[in-house]
């Protein structure tokens, strides 16, 4: 398997794992052979809206935690985008610190790397049963 592969594989892993234990629906994870990847995600409206900013600050910060590295140019734009509205990026970092430590999170970021270094794409089927 290309390098670049594992690495999009990883970055992605990072940020469904993330989204997962943060109960938000991840629909689809992509990837190609370069380090062009995805994650699709249906985002929360419920519940406070500075908590869910702080959350998707989590989600798009992971493979930087994670040390998951590689493709993160719509990951910075993001990131800036949310401290402009406000968003502390600090305590989201603090809280991913926390999660990432996790058994789900390690688990899951296993789990959608492995699927991903062997399928260019993981449905909304098989990312149900990953997260079982």
């Amino acid at each position: 398997m290309d390098e670049r592969a594992v690495i999009a594989a990883s970055h992605e892993a990072a940020h469904a794992a993330t989204a997962v234990c943060l109960d938000w629906e991840v629909w689809r994870v992509s990837r190609s052979s370069s380090l062009e990847a995805n994650t699709y995600i249906t985002p929360r409206t419920d519940g406070d809206i500075v908590e869910r900013g702080i959350e998707l600050a989590q989600i798009a910060m992971a493979p930087f935690v994670c040390n998951a590295v590689g493709g993160m140019e719509h990951d910075l734009r993001l990131l800036a985008d949310l401290a402009e509205k406000g968003i502390q990026l600090g305590e989201a970092k603090r809280r991913l610190e926390e999660l990432i430590f996790m058994d789900r999170h390690h688990d899951l970021r296993a789990k959608f790397a492995s699927a991903l270094t062997s399928a260019l794409e993981i449905d909304r089927d098989e990312i149900a049963t990953l997260v079982k």
